[in-house]
């Protein structure tokens, strides 16, 4: 009896965490399409370097947690002409979380500002390889690949 218990402990843990590796998809690329072409108080976006955002890309869950963060590598001076430009994560994310992409503005003497959000609800991607994410006229296309 005690060897069936330890079996079906074992089976069970090994089901589990099998589950858990299915429930990964891998954020491949993400396609910023288009932005606000300045901020909302109607001012550019970079105040010294020109009107165009030096622009950045993190990922975090709903808990807070950055999967990915760009600012090292940001885009000097990406315009909607630029457009689209290509990100490549290449971070697995978990069906049972929802995740933002948070497109900013890098500043040296001020906060970096926020360009763009969007919520992704990665339950979304079962199916389809790519899937097109808006923040009113704004959007972005998110390409996955299984994990």
């Amino acid at each position: 009896m005690r060897g069936q218990i330890s079996f079906l402990i074992l089976c069970c843990v090994f089901l589990f965490s099998s589950n858990a590796y299915s429930q990964l998809i891998n954020l491949a690329e993400i396609q910023l399409k288009s932005y606000p072409g300045i901020k909302k108080d109607g001012r550019n976006w970079d105040t010294w370097g020109g009107p165009h955002p030096d622009v950045y890309l993190i990922i975090s869950d709903s808990n807070g947690e950055v999967v990915y963060n760009s600012r090292r590598n940001y885009v000097k001076n990406l315009s909607n002409e630029d457009l689209p430009h290509s990100f490549y994560p290449n971070s697995s994310i978990s069906f049972t979380r929802i995740y933002y992409l948070e497109f900013y503005d890098l500043d040296d003497n001020t906060e970096d500002d926020l360009i763009l959000r969007l919520r992704v609800i990665p339950s979304e991607f079962k199916g389809v390889t790519n899937k097109i994410f808006h923040e009113g006229r704004h959007t972005a296309t998110v390409y996955v690949t299984p994990k």
